[in-house]
């Protein structure tokens, strides 16, 4: 285009040209004639209210409609029962709507958070799997839901999944719910550290290395309560040093190197841990901290090709290593072991084998044993 044309082509910033389309318009709508306003007639009525139901989706009847088939999914369905292509498609809408804010308190207003609270039971993994991922979704820094499921007990029924499930993805996904749930939300975090044993829970699967989306899970949980809740946490490690040597051991024995996340997270949260409090750090100056990272470094700094899993993991050894030796000595603090732990309810803690990896845990509460009937 030459640059005469240019010149005279129209610019749609010259106000003349606004100005003489608002001339325009004041012509052909000058307000001499009286508006044509009349009642709707029954065919268009008709019309319009056909247009409305077909083009606008009525979320909560949808929601109702979506968790009643699964209901129906659920009593058809059993534990073997091959993976059901409709049962993902509606999990995954219902995610989709319940991550509105208004519609997840929609959910439980029109009485369906409930009954996906009861699908948690359901002897098909897919439904359970699904269930704790609208759960998620639903209470997800929403307060007010969290509180919902607080008075279903879906907090201890969470946690009994994260450790019992038969399913490694079904215990991941009760995690995420889980994290969800009581992150941030006082009284649900309160009953799951103090009355649940749940740091334990998360420590444990931390160290369930066939699972890292659960130990990713347990990573993130267990992060938030040392750097929001030093005091909590204390007291658990003060009564049960042995979560730190489970910690420590994944470290030890090389279990993180091939997860970046994992490897970065559990080193960051040895971290926190030797950083929030002085006490900490001395337990875990006696459960031979330093000299079993000092052997992972020896260990790593053999390798002759050092990848970036290594060199990360190297450098926050070292900022261990550091951490703890400056120390000043401390009094070995006075700790109960596991064996002799009791019950907040007063009764004797129970040694029960757990899905995760067949190896003890304890159950500090009823809810947290496998209940007749139980589908997990």
């Amino acid at each position: 285009m030459s640059s005469t044309s240019q010149a005279q082509a129209p610019s749609t910033r010259d106000p003349s040209m606004w100005l003489g389309l608002l001339q325009w318009s004041l012509r052909y709508q000058d307000g001499t004639h009286s508006s044509d306003f009349k009642p709707m007639n029954e065919e268009d009525k008709e019309w319009l209210s056909r247009f409305f139901k077909e083009q606008v989706i009525d979320e909560p009847a949808r929601m109702h409609e979506l968790v009643t088939i699964l209901e129906q999914k659920n009593r058809e369905l059993t534990a073997t029962s091959d993976e059901d292509d409709q049962i993902t498609d509606i999990i995954e809408e219902l995610i989709d709507l319940t991550s509105q804010i208004d519609n997840s308190w929609n959910l439980h207003k029109i009485r369906k958070f409930e009954s996906v609270v009861a699908l948690l039971r359901s002897p098909n993994s897919q439904l359970r799997e699904g269930s704790c991922s609208i759960i998620a979704t639903c209470t997800q820094n929403h307060e007010a839901m969290q509180r919902v499921a607080l008075e279903h007990s879906v907090v201890p029924f969470l946690a009994h999944m994260a450790v019992f499930d038969s399913n490694p993805k079904v215990r991941a996904k009760a995690l995420f719910a889980l994290s969800s749930t009581i992150r941030n939300f006082a009284p649900a975090e309160q009953l799951f550290i103090t009355e649940g044993n749940g740091f334990q829970i998360l420590i444990r699967a931390l160290c369930d290395t066939t699972n890292v989306r659960a130990r990713k899970y347990a990573l993130f949980l267990t992060l938030h309560f040392v750097r929001t809740q030093p005091t909590l946490v204390k007291n658990v490690i003060e009564t049960d040093p042995g979560v730190v040597s489970e910690i420590l051991a994944t470290v030890v024995n090389g279990a993180n190197e091939h997860d970046l996340d994992v490897s970065e997270g559990v080193l960051q949260l040895l971290i926190a841990l030797a950083e929030s409090d002085a006490d900490v750090a001395q337990v875990m100056v006696t459960e031979n901290a330093i000299p079993l990272f000092q052997q992972r470094l020896e260990r790593l700094e053999a390798h002759s090709d050092k990848n970036e899993n290594i060199l990360v993991e190297i450098g926050m050894l070292r900022t261990l290593v550091s951490k703890l030796t400056s120390l000043s000595t401390k009094p070995v603090i006075h700790v109960h072991q596991r064996s002799t732990a009791t019950a907040t309810n007063g009764a004797t803690a129970t040694s029960v084998a757990s899905a995760a990896t067949g190896t003890p845990f304890i159950a500090t509460n009823e809810w947290q044993k496998v209940q007749s009937g139980q589908a997990v």
